[in-house]
């Protein structure tokens, strides 16, 4: 069972892509030392996605709970929807359960979360269309993706290579590969499952010493990480809603680069940080007409983050 905080809305600027939603946190810890991914917190992440795709596969094949806010009760489901058709995204964390119980990871700490936006306007197919372009990501996310690259494509099944990039006082970047599978059970939904099967810190990025790190050898800003993408068409847009659980060393204290000014900030917060950040870029995009071209930028709200 996965647990969720009661509403509570804090407004942040603009927010981007949920499919790169809180992929490689560029976050610099107060001590930059490496650390190793031992097999034993592998092995519980693992078990806690496997108990979270088993969830979310219920939930597809459910039309009434295809959405996340379809089971919520109708007062809280009209609210969500309000805030949702003004332009807001809402975000919350999740917290997968084991019979009741807080599932361990140790040696680690799992962040999930939930990201849910409304794109007015658009359709099933453009969206749909804009997760698999992509050789066009590398242009539209570009603060982000330094270079993308399609290893292998059957049918909706891709093998996807990201670079990634976030500059936060330091450079951090990441070469990371995803098996990526595109799935459409109905006529106005569709959903996505994109699977990080590699994940390497790059050391002296861009110079003529460039290297990686053994993967799993690093400082641990990320280890693994899944995403989870659902769209459905209806209202007149389509909702997309996304969670992403990744595991990272624990850690009591971070830093982040956030709007000019250095400030502490705690796991929470921090990723409150990381997902403002980089999910940008696709409402960016979306306001910019790069998914319904036939409406005018000018007619497109630029939607807040709203942390719940």
């Amino acid at each position: 069972m996965t647990q969720h905080r009661v509403l509570l809305a804090i407004k942040y600027p603009l927010t981007k892509r949920i499919f790169i939603l809180l992929a490689l946190c560029a976050a610099l810890p107060a001590a930059a030392a490496a650390t190793d991914l031992k097999p034993e917190t592998a092995t519980a992440f693992q078990h806690y996605v496997d108990l979270t795709e088993t969830r979310m596969a219920g939930e597809r094949d459910d039309s009434q709970r295809f959405l996340y806010f379809d089971s919520l009760p109708e007062n809280q489901r009209q609210v969500m929807l309000e805030l949702l058709h003004n332009g807001q995204i809402i975000v919350q964390p999740l917290r997968t359960m084991e019979n009741g119980q807080s599932i361990e990871i140790p040696g680690g700490m799992v962040h999930q979360w939930l990201a849910i936006g409304f794109m007015p306007g658009a359709t099933l197919q453009q969206a749909r269309a804009l997760a698999q372009d992509y050789p066009r990501q590398e242009q539209i996310y570009a603060s982000d993706v330094q270079k993308v690259r399609v290893l292998s494509h059957d049918c909706q099944q891709y093998i996807v290579d990201f670079r990634f990039y976030r500059q936060a006082i330091l450079t951090v970047v990441y070469n990371t590969e995803f098996s990526v599978a595109h799935f459409e059970p109905a006529t106005a939904r569709a959903y996505t499952v994109a699977r990080a099967t590699r994940i390497a810190e790059v050391e002296n990025p861009g110079k003529p010493d460039e290297s990686e790190y053994p993967v799993g050898n690093d400082h641990g800003y990320t280890w693994r990480l899944n995403l989870y993408t659902r769209y459905e068409e209806k209202d007149g847009g389509v909702y997309m809603p996304g969670r992403a659980p990744r595991v990272k060393p624990p850690r009591p204290g971070t830093f982040c680069l956030a709007r000019e000014s250095l400030r502490p900030l705690n796991p929470p917060r921090l990723s409150d940080e990381f997902l403002r950040l980089h999910t940008q870029s696709l409402f960016a995009a979306t306001g910019a007409g790069q998914i319904n071209k036939s409406i005018p930028a000018s007619k497109i709200r630029t939607p807040n983050l709203l942390v719940v």
